[in-house]
């Protein structure tokens, strides 16, 4: 395991008559693993001399890799470390002597740190390629909390010293979080740190120190999105208001938005409720309308832009957050409408009589309709909104008679009812109101009683007169014989 370029310096000296010599080995580029002539410098030949000691040493280059050293001549002892001696026999014969060096190992471990990681989530690491075929070098990393390193799931393996050693993740495609990779470090056993090369985001490597270990941590922070709920009143009463509210892990975000009275569909991007989510987190949406709102509501749509959102009816909804950028999400409230009559009733009227009925509906428009006694029935029909206050009143005609008037509705609250000019507030809540609403103005007309009576002054005896009274209306007729 000799890293490519290593080098060691050989001598081998005598105390005697014996010769001495030197060399220098170097690893090859296609690598070295093995003794004697597959070493490209094929070794020195010294002579040697019976009774002579032999001093052999090895001194390491500047080197990569660090070694462990033995030294064996012939079939004899291997002996630990970088010189010994060797005595020539009284009947010296042709021996080697040789020097092994074995490259040193440290221990690599690779571990996962996940900070707001989705419980569950998962993570491949591996060293120098592994694969979870390997056994050793890969591991697979899972969130059990949202914070916290993973010391269980660790790859681990030993790399030989001055190696280039290669680190890489792989997040899992069925994740419910995405991550950003905001920290990858590498510690020695004195938590100095360990110089890092940036292949990708996830492909990191590091040359091997010449011992000790080395820690790696690999940090995934899951990433957020903002998520935005914003109100549009269609046909919103004036100031009536609505609380928006956004929840998920990260909090709460909440706003009251108040409707601008006008007429049509607005949206009120001034006040909107904003909250910053993890990743694949579920977010709830839900809004709570005013309980001294003048209208009533029905909630016609949640809709997001860049999410895709749960909602069938009903003042919430859900969806899944993604894994970056803004979701706008938009609540739309329509106003609650039905349609309201307004007729006329004659009490005794006078035939011709005649009144001009008025009703103002949603539109804004007085809408009118005449009504005569004995003639044209005349009923204004208009559209009205929940809660909205429709102005009604009536002009009487040149007529002959007068009258005296009253209003009423089958829902809803009037006033004015004992004038010509009124009002009737349509009720919010308008589930249990059958439409249309009927107002109805009543006049009455005025009336007295005629006395007819005969007087005679020196009359004669049984003398008679017949008294009668006729109308030329509704009035009422007599007769009488005095």
């Amino acid at each position: 395991n000799g890293a490519d370029g290593d080098s060691a310096t050989l001598s081998a000296t005598s105390n005697g008559r014996s010769g001495s010599g030197s060399l220098t080995s170097t690893v090859p580029s296609d690598g070295y693993n093995g003794p004697g002539t597959n070493d490209p410098s094929g070794g020195v030949d010294i002579p040697i001399y019976s009774g002579d000691t032999m001093t052999l040493t090895e001194t390491l280059g500047t080197n990569t890799g660090a070694y462990g050293t033995t030294l064996q001549c012939g079939s004899g002892t291997s002996h630990n470390g970088m010189s010994g001696t060797y005595t020539v026999p009284d009947q010296p014969t042709e021996i080697t002597c040789t020097f092994t060096n074995t490259r040193s190992t440290v221990p690599v471990v690779l571990q996962k740190q996940w900070i707001n990681g989705y419980v569950g989530d998962k993570t491949d690491l591996s060293i120098n390629g592994a694969t979870a075929d390997d056994g050793v070098g890969f591991a697979t990393s899972t969130a059990t909390a949202s914070n916290g390193i993973d010391t269980t799931n660790q790859a681990a393996v030993d790399v030989p010293t001055g190696s280039v050693v290669d680190l890489a993740e792989w997040l899992h495609g069925a994740n419910h979080g995405a991550y950003n990779i905001t920290n990858f470090t590498c510690l020695d056993q004195d938590n100095a740190v360990v110089t890092v090369t940036s292949k990708s985001a996830t492909h990191k490597t590091f040359t091997a120190p010449r011992s000790g270990t080395v820690t790696c941590t690999v940090t995934n922070t899951r990433t957020t999105s903002t998520i935005t709920l914003q109100k549009t009143w269609v046909n919103g009463a004036k100031n009536d208001t609505t609380d928006l509210s956004i929840t998920a892990s990260t909090g709460t975000g909440s706003k009251t938005s108040t409707a601008n009275g006008n007429g049509g569909s607005w949206t009120d991007t001034g006040h909107v409720a904003t909250l910053d989510v993890d990743a694949g987190s579920t977010v709830n949406l839900a809004e709570t309308l005013g309980a001294g709102n003048a209208g009533g509501y029905t909630v016609t749509g949640f809709s997001c832009v860049g999410a895709d959102t749960n909602w069938t009816s009903g003042s919430t909804a859900t969806f899944t957050a993604p894994g970056s950028g803004t979701v706008t999400c938009t609540v739309t409230n329509t106003r609650t409408a039905t349609t309201l009559k307004l007729q006329k009733s004659w009490v005794n009227g006078a035939d011709g009589d005649s009144t001009t009925l008025h009703a103002t509906g949603n539109n804004g428009t007085d809408t009118t309709a005449v009504d005569t006694v004995g003639g044209t029935s005349g009923t204004v029909t208009v559209d009205v909104y929940s809660g909205e206050t429709v102005p009604l009143s009536e002009a009487m005609g040149t007529n002959r008679g007068t009258y005296t008037p009253s209003l009423g509705c089958t829902a809803g609250v009037v006033s004015g009812t004992a004038a010509t000019s009124g009002s009737v507030v349509v009720p919010r809540d308008l589930s249990g109101v059958t439409a249309p609403i009927v107002c109805t103005y009543t006049n009455t007309r005025t009336s007295a009683v005629l006395h007819l009576a005969k007087v005679w002054r020196n009359g004669a005896d049984g003398d008679s007169a017949t008294l009668s009274a006729t109308s030329n209306g509704r009035s009422g007729s007599g007769s009488l014989t005095s």
